[in-house]
């Protein structure tokens, strides 16, 4: 089971559930690095949690991607002594969704 480091995973999902975000617009809100602030986008991209939902254009052409959490629910329950949370998001290559245990 892979683990979520840090607090700033957290708001980083639930700041995206609810409409698609820049890495500055992040970076600002949490007041890390733009650099620290990439490092968990990656790392929330990679467990499927977060992804490019589209890209902005400058005039210059330059272009700067809008995340957006891919969280579809979750249930937190008491199970065996510990605390445990169930988040729901879709598989990558179906069109259903699969539940991921974090103790």
């Amino acid at each position: 089971m892979k683990r979520v480091p840090g607090d700033e995973a957290g708001v980083i999902l639930l700041a995206t559930a609810s409409r698609p975000m820049t890495p500055r617009q992040l970076s600002e809100m949490l007041d890390i690095p733009i650099v620290h602030c990439y490092r968990k986008i990656r790392h929330l991209e990679s467990l499927g949690l977060l992804k490019k939902a589209a890209t902005l254009y400058s005039d210059s052409g330059k272009g700067v991607a809008l995340y957006s959490s891919q969280l579809r629910g979750g249930k937190l329950f008491y199970s065996d002594n510990k605390l445990k949370l169930a988040l729901r998001i879709p598989r990558r290559k179906a069109n259903y969704s699969k539940y991921h245990t974090q103790e």
